[in-house]
């Protein structure tokens, strides 16, 4: 019965956390007709996805030990419903955006308790389970960006905003029953049901020097290129395809929802293969990069001639994404040590990430046109280079830890 919540409540959570950033991209000038919405509060809007995921980062590893991952991801999505409610009622700018940038910290949050809520629920199934979550994001990205403007014509766009108060709602329902049945099993205070990774007594905190582990890194670059332009398009994609590929604001929202939907064959297949061929990695990795530029260089130099290639090329970029997830269980030896890496390799993957819907409006601010953007993007696709010549390699990040520190911390 755990077993079942707790994969219920991966797949529900997965459907719930992205719906806080595509819910609301193609509704600002909806929006900003009733509120006013200036350049910096669009600005921060845009850039704070990233940013609001790098803190959690740094943040979700010394929440989920103390308070619990079950426990700490029933607070997030209670967070989260409380936040789609503010923004939905919201009459300021100021309360607008301090509901989203709250909203999103929580998703962050969420994202960050994932992989070791895997690899401690389900450790012998990590590709499948890994597969059902990401593309379970995957939908949450891409139903919100596809509706939101139909939704807002029929019955308004507080009530568009709003309604992702029902996903959330779900998504908690199975963690509730997940924490009955396994309340006479589980120590109150105790994040980790492991022998040695309770708190105090001297054991071993796994963890350690994070940044002498050069799979992390080689994480934290595939994190970076993924996020940097999955988040720098769910922001700027539909006034990229309004502005230089005439297109509608209705068929540029189709296109972005096109985008976020290619996320779902790649997450239901990626993480299976990677779990059963450790060869498969390297070419994953590749053909990520590759499809990167086709898409940027497509919107560079010809956008109006194949919009809807281009926007799928940049899907097929995400490759890399779910790769970094699966990657997380499979290459620790334990829950714990997957929470300490996920919150490392999502703070600074999303830190360098927050780099490109900000820089992305400031160069277009600057330069009043998209070529100089773009260009930028594709110079990002660089980040993932280190993951070509060390992930292909099998190892743990506690034996790099140790091999290069000669301990883990205590």
């Amino acid at each position: 019965m755990a077993a079942t919540a707790a994969f219920l409540g991966i797949l529900f959570v997965g459907l719930s956390l992205r719906t806080v950033i595509t819910s609301i991209s193609p509704l600002l000038e909806v929006i900003s007709a009733e509120v006013p919405l200036d350049g910096v509060t669009l600005g921060i809007i845009a850039a704070a996805p990233t940013l609001a995921y790098a803190l959690s980062g740094v943040i979700t590893p010394l929440i989920g030990r103390r308070v619990g991952l079950e426990r700490t991801i029933m607070l997030v999505l209670l967070v989260m419903i409380a936040g789609h409610a503010v923004r939905a009622v919201s009459v300021e700018p100021a309360g607008l955006l301090i509901a989203t940038v709250v909203t999103l910290f929580a998703s962050g949050v969420g994202n960050v308790l994932i992989p070791p809520l895997i690899k401690r629920h389900f450790p012998e199934r990590i590709g499948v389970v890994t597969a059902v979550y990401v593309a379970s994001l995957a939908i949450s990205s891409a139903v919100p960006a596809l509706v939101a403007v139909p939704l807002a014509e029929l019955i308004g766009w507080r009530a568009s905003l709003g309604v992702w108060c029902v996903a959330t709602v779900v998504a908690l329902l199975p963690w509730i029953i997940e924490a009955r049945v396994s309340r006479t099993r589980r120590d109150a205070g105790d994040a980790f049901a492991e022998p040695g990774l309770a708190r105090g007594g001297g054991s071993v905190h796994p963890g350690g020097r994070m940044a002498s582990s050069w799979i992390a890194w080689s994480l934290v670059g595939l994190f970076a290129m993924c996020s940097f332009g999955g988040f720098a398009m769910l922001a700027w994609m539909p006034t990229i395809l309004v502005e230089t590929a005439g297109l509608d604001p209705a068929a540029a929202g189709s296109l972005l929802s096109l985008f976020a939907v290619c996320g779902f064959p790649i997450a239901i297949l990626v993480p299976p293969i990677v779990d059963r061929i450790a060869a498969a990695i390297i070419p994953i990795i590749v053909i990520g990069m590759l499809s990167f530029v086709v898409g940027y260089s497509g919107l560079l130099l010809a956008p109006s001639a194949a919009p809807v290639l281009w926007v799928l090329a940049l899907g097929v970029g995400s490759l890399p994404y779910p790769l970094a997830f699966t990657l997380i269980g499979l290459r620790t030896r334990s829950a714990a040590m997957a929470l300490r890496l996920s919150g490392f390799v999502q703070a600074v993957g999303y830190v360098l990430a927050a780099i490109g819907p900000f820089t992305v409006g400031i160069l277009y601010e600057l330069t009043g046109t998209w070529s100089l953007p773009l260009a930028f993007l594709m110079v990002a696709v660089l980040l993932a280079v280190p993951a070509v010549f060390v992930l292909g390699r099998p190892g743990f990040v506690e034996d790099e830890i140790v091999a290069r520190t000669g301990r883990l911390r205590r």
